[in-house]
């Protein structure tokens, strides 16, 4: 009898190719393409949502985060979107590592390989195994899809993506018990993820309609009443719009205007699917004029692609199955390119993240085309070749990019040099080399950003912060009185932050007469009586002006409301004790 164990060769790692060795090679890439993302730190929108909302800081919160958005810039939770498991998830994590960027990007990681699995969990329905694979692999590695991986405010992506893959997979499961109800709850959860989720249900019901026609009508209605519903909810909490439509060029243009823009926006899709060299988190540019290049070329291109597409189902339409799954995964690619090409105006024109969805039903029409048309073994042979070395390229391509979310910096400046023209990037890189104490090339890239978008406010208010900085440095008249400048036409239009005035209040207190100073700053008290840094600005004012009953009540104020600041302690001990104070260090 031979008890010899079999053994273990290079071949018999990988052969036979089974589910369970795929799942763990599927793992074992994804952690190895994105480890070192896992030590970057916060940036971009992880300030407002994460490291500043302090709304996420207690677990008993989550209540509440079904009747609010997202964002807390300073004066409370705001904004137009409503993704309550998004900050749910953000709340958890908090709970038990902190504000520990670690343990957000291991998470987000973590669910992104998952994801992963589940495409090759549905391709491996239609698709031969190891083709499966190859496809699965291509979603996972693929550069278009890296910041949807690792910048933890795109968290919401992966979470409605995972949810929405859930309820697509029970719904091609062959258990029919409680369908609906499964299917529907995963629907929900990828809604509540993110509002991008109502493309799940298109999908599930072109699947329900290709495959299941006798539960489409069932499917329809239930669909249809969760989306009025959740409608209304939205609606009533953050109301009707996703953006803020006075911001973003693209969305500054009624319907017809952003129309002409479809073209380029599919073009750029397909572009960087193929050849993702350049890589920014978002891009703001629009097509103004029908010129070649930004409209006649990309519609060529469209129409050829789609022409393929035509071409090979028309091929395909004699094998009745196989033809029902390539119109599924077509119609996949197309409703999941819907929401994204601006019939409902976005925040900037494309984001390499927005085709997370819709790459799935791209990689699946290639997947049936390959396995369909190319028989000769010698063929795939040079195509699996091919596969692993795009592959390999992808892999090496994302983990570069990873690099470039190390800290707000090297993101927001590196991408603003690939995203040209983009006010918000311009602006972010600004702030980031203000805080780095580089002030002339914090000043170029403000000064590019209130170019870009005179209407921002946001920007006119970081440029006022830096010309403030810098005129105290050299005692330079002329560079506060732009700083002052650049404040006002901040306040013109964003006038619902305090930011703005509490950095003018400063700029009067000490540099203006006190009377003016007192005027301005009262009226900012009027809206904003709980900034603190306005009734220290107030009570050194008043202090100048001579009446110390009035700055000792303003200071009392500014110390009851952040008893942890040191300036803000330190004349509140001098004034009661009727000591004299000293200005105050900068607060730009």
């Amino acid at each position: 009898m031979n008890n010899k164990e079999p053994e273990l060769t290079l071949k018999s790692l990988f052969l036979p190719l089974t589910t369970k060795k795929i799942i763990v090679f599927i793992f074992i890439i994804g952690f190895v393409v994105f480890f070192n993302s896992l030590f970057n730190g916060f940036v971009g929108d992880d300030s407002g949502q994460i490291v500043n909302n302090s709304s996420i800081f207690s677990l008993a919160n989550i209540p509440n985060f079904f009747h609010i958005s997202t964002f807390n810039l300073g004066n409370g939770i705001s904004g137009m979107y409503y993704k309550p498991l998004l900050l749910t998830i953000y709340s958890f994590i908090y709970s038990l590592f902190g504000l520990s960027p670690f343990a957000y990007h291991f998470f987000q990681v973590f669910i992104f390989v998952i994801n992963a699995v589940l495409v090759f969990l549905l391709l491996n329905k239609f698709l031969k195994r190891n083709l499966a694979f190859i496809l699965s692999l291509i979603f996972l590695v693929h550069p278009i899809s890296q910041d949807a991986a690792a910048y933890i405010s795109n968290l919401q992506d992966v979470m409605f993506f995972f949810f929405g893959m859930l309820a697509i997979l029970i719904s091609t499961s062959k258990s029919s018990k409680y369908l609906d109800v499964k299917v529907l709850l995963m629907l929900i959860l990828s809604l509540l993820s993110k509002e991008t989720g109502v493309a799940f249900f298109l999908i599930n019901l072109a699947y329900i309609f290709t495959f299941k026609k006798e539960l489409f009508k069932k499917q329809f209605i239930l669909s249809a009443i969760i989306i009025v519903i959740y409608s209304i909810i939205h609606t009533l909490v953050v109301g009707t719009s996703f953006i803020n439509q006075h911001i973003y060029h693209i969305a500054r243009l009624p319907l017809l205007e952003r129309l002409i823009n479809i073209p380029k926006i599919i073009y750029y899709y397909l572009f960087t699917f193929a050849y993702p060299k350049s890589l920014a988190v978002s891009y703001d540019w629009i097509v103004k004029s029908l010129n070649s290049w930004d409209f006649y070329w990309p519609l060529l291109i469209i129409i050829l692609f789609f022409g393929t597409l035509f071409l090979i189902g028309k091929g395909l339409r004699k094998k009745h199955d196989l033809f029902k799954v390539y119109l599924f995964f077509v119609l996949w690619f197309i409703l999941g390119l819907l929401p994204h090409i601006q019939i409902l105006p976005l925040d900037g024109a494309v984001a390499p993240r927005w085709f997370y969805l819709p790459i799935v039903g791209l990689l699946g029409i290639i997947g049936i085309a390959l396995q369909e048309l190319i028989k000769n073994k010698k063929i795939k042979i040079v195509l699996l070749f091919f596969s692993v070395l795009i592959i390999l390229l992808f892999s090496i391509r994302t983990m570069i990019r990873n690099t470039d979310f190390k800290d707000n910096l090297t993101l927001m400046c590196h991408d603003a040099s690939i995203s040209y023209n983009n006010f918000a990037l311009e602006n972010s890189c600004g702030a980031s080399l203000f805080s780095s104490n580089l002030y002339d090339q914090a000043q170029t890239h403000l000064e590019r950003s209130v170019a870009f978008a005179p209407y921002y406010g946001i920007n006119w208010w970081t440029l006022g912060m830096i010309l403030g900085r810098k005129a105290e440095l050299y005692q330079n008249k002329d560079l506060y009185n732009k700083s002052v400048v650049a404040f006002k036409n901040g306040l013109k239009t964003v006038p619902y932050v305090p930011w703005s005035y509490e950095t003018l209040g400063y700029l009067y207190a000490h540099y203006e007469d006190p009377q003016t100073a007192k005027n301005f700053l009262v009226s900012s008290l009027n809206k904003f009586p709980n900034s603190y840094v306005l009734w220290l600005n107030y009570a050194y004012v008043e202090y100048k002006l001579g009446d110390k009953k009035m700055a000792l009540r303003a200071i009392t104020n500014a110390h009851i409301l952040n008893p942890n600041d040191s300036q803000t302690a330190q004349y509140y001990y001098n004034m009661s004790n009727n000591l004299p104070i000293k200005i105050y260090q900068t607060k730009l």
